[in-house]
């Protein structure tokens, strides 16, 4: 019964998360819905990790994909506290927020394509080498849309931007 509920919390999270996760790329940042959205996001992941803490102790084993639940919990906390930060950090709060948003999205992605190739199709199992290098090639993509929606674009000659750096 203990079991069962874990797995269900664990797997509602992941689907809370990977629903909430992809719409707040599509929102414009900093409006309602946007910070709305971001909290159920982060809400998602708390159950998302909950269950899956909870299987791994019920199991009595550590697997990778503990690894990817405790970085990628991690990794949306950070993208929080920068935006509770973002007056001290400056305007690069935008960028080190979304950046850490993909990075826990692309966490919780891996390891819920893999569950379904695994329960789908068992014999692909090696699939998780390809599926964990992809989000190297994959956020960066993202991430150069949001910069040149958020004006983090290379449009600054380099001289000019080692000078605001500094």
């Amino acid at each position: 019964m203990l079991y069962g509920t874990l797995v269900a919390t664990h797997i509602t999270g992941a689907l809370g998360a990977l629903i909430t996760g992809f719409l707040a790329i599509t929102l414009q940042a900093n409006t309602p819905t946007h910070r709305i959205v971001g909290k159920w996001y982060l809400a998602m992941w708390m159950l998302l990790f909950v269950g899956g803490l909870g299987i791994a102790i019920h199991a009595r084993q550590f697997s990778a994909f503990q690894v990817l639940n405790w970085l990628g919990l991690g990794f949306a906390l950070r993208a929080y506290y920068i935006v509770l930060r973002r007056k001290s950090i400056g305007r690069q709060w935008l960028r080190k927020h979304y950046v850490n948003m993909l990075t826990s999205l692309a966490f919780v992605c891996i390891a819920s394509i893999y569950f379904v190739i695994r329960r789908t199709m068992p014999e692909l199992w090696w699939t998780i080498i390809p599926l964990s290098i992809a989000p190297q090639f994959i956020i960066p993509v993202y991430v150069r849309k949001l910069d040149q929606r958020y004006g983090f674009g290379k449009t600054q000659p380099a001289a000019a931007e080692v000078a605001s750096a500094a």
